[in-house]
């Protein structure tokens, strides 16, 4: 039971911390093209708010790890997701980036996302997996101990039972001796 424990703990651990990897890596590509996509809106549909917020929307959509999203002016915040992005900054494994992005008419705007790189969507996700494994094994191992511990039952019943015999035979013993001594005594007299 502990080697099913410490293997299946072990396949567990390894798999959030490829994972956490992999989205380490992936996470350069993800900010920029989130960059692009944001910028692009920007100086397309500066004029038109709804425009550049359904293309914001769109570019979430796609990034499932995008926790956060803020895009501020000099004076303003244009746009948040979601709305309490303290929340969202605070969520462990993550990695949060900055850059300043231009509009067509070369005003500046801050871009600041938050990437998770491990969701807890997937932590438990492979927890449950890891708990069932661990609770297949455990079944399996007390069905395995339960038909042992039968079988040494019944053979400790067969032991039994021939010790008994034996005993009965050794019982019997000391009067057949008894009578073949008495024999011999006729038999001499």
């Amino acid at each position: 039971i502990l080697a099913i424990f410490i293997l299946v703990t072990g396949v567990y651990f390894s798999s959030l911390i490829s994972e956490f990897k992999n989205s380490k890596a992936d996470s350069p590509e993800q900010f920029s093209y989130i960059v692009r996509t944001v910028s692009d809106s920007l100086q397309k549909s500066s004029n038109d708010k709804n425009k550049f917020i359904n293309s914001i929307l769109e570019c979430i959509k796609s990034i499932n790890s995008i926790s956060s999203l803020t895009v501020k002016g000099k004076n303003a915040l244009i746009f948040s997701f979601p709305a309490d992005t303290t929340k969202a900054s605070s969520i462990p494994f993550s990695i949060t980036k900055s850059t300043v992005i231009y509009d067509s008419s070369y005003n500046a705007y801050t871009l600041t996302v938050t990437l998770c790189l491990l969701k807890a969507s997937s932590i438990y996700k492979k927890g449950l997996i890891a708990l069932g494994c661990i609770v297949f094994g455990i079944i399996i191992c007390l069905f395995y101990l339960s038909s042992n511990a039968y079988k040494n039952i019944n053979e400790d019943i067969d032991v039994i039972q021939e010790t008994e015999i034996e005993e009965e035979v050794v019982a019997e013993e000391p009067e057949e001796a008894e009578e073949t001594f008495e024999e011999i005594k006729k038999v001499i007299n």
